[in-house]
């Protein structure tokens, strides 16, 4: 039985938000999964869907767009704060193409662990774990999840605004960010740099280079 990978998501503190904000969080949520479940519908094997109020769940047949979907889903939900547990293993059930929903597995088995295990941590810049059976691996992606996670949580404003342009559209010229943001190329390209950007998406590419070479994903 091929590998899957199970995501896991949920709003942190989520009762936290006035309940006049909460219905419109839910739409906004709802809007995101649409559009990532339609751009990334060849990676999907169950379709992203809101299982709880505050909690979301998919599953990936490959590993290629991983972080593309969770960073769009960062990105476009800049004001709420996330955590996201990944499990890596086998699904038994049989899989609903239309919403991730009551199919039961290792996989799924996994990314609730990993979820549980953030709600006990409590600590800010540590909000995306992933659990597969290599332990080692396993110890490896949490490290540098570590460090990815801990330079999103930390972008200044400026810094995550010029970040998420550029993720937007990779092609984009830093002149061209420049002007949408009415500031000098030079800054922009010293924002670039301090962010880390390119580091960050080497970090990511690297895992899942390793999740591709360790699970065939």
């Amino acid at each position: 039985m091929k590998n899957k990978i199970a995501i896991i998501a949920d709003i942190i503190d989520s009762k936290k938000i006035s309940s006049d904000k909460r219905k419109p969080v839910q739409n906004k949520i709802n809007s995101i999964l649409e559009d990532i479940n339609i751009k990334y519908k060849n990676d999907i094997e169950s379709k992203f869907v809101i299982t709880l109020g505050d909690e979301f769940q998919g599953v990936l047949n490959s590993s290629k767009n991983l972080f593309k979907i969770i960073d769009t889903i960062q990105f476009k939900l800049d004001s709420i704060n996330l955590r996201f547990g990944i499990g890596i293993g086998e699904i038994y059930t049989e899989i609903n193409p239309y919403a991730a929903i009551g199919a039961d597995g290792p996989a799924y088995h996994k990314a609730r662990i990993c979820i549980n295990e953030l709600k006990k941590l409590k600590k800010k810049e540590q909000n995306i774990l992933i659990e597969g059976d290599n332990k080692k691996l396993t110890n490896l992606f949490n490290l540098q999840l570590f460090w990815i996670n801990d330079c999103f949580l930390n972008w200044s404003s400026l810094q995550k605004e010029v970040v998420k342009i550029k993720f937007f559209d990779d092609s984009i010229t830093q002149s061209t960010i420049a002007s949408k943001l009415k500031i000098n190329q030079s800054l922009v390209s010293r924002t670039i740099k301090a962010a880390k950007y390119d580091k960050y998406i080497a970090s990511e590419k690297a895992i899942i280079d390793l999740i591709n070479m360790e699970y065939n994903l």
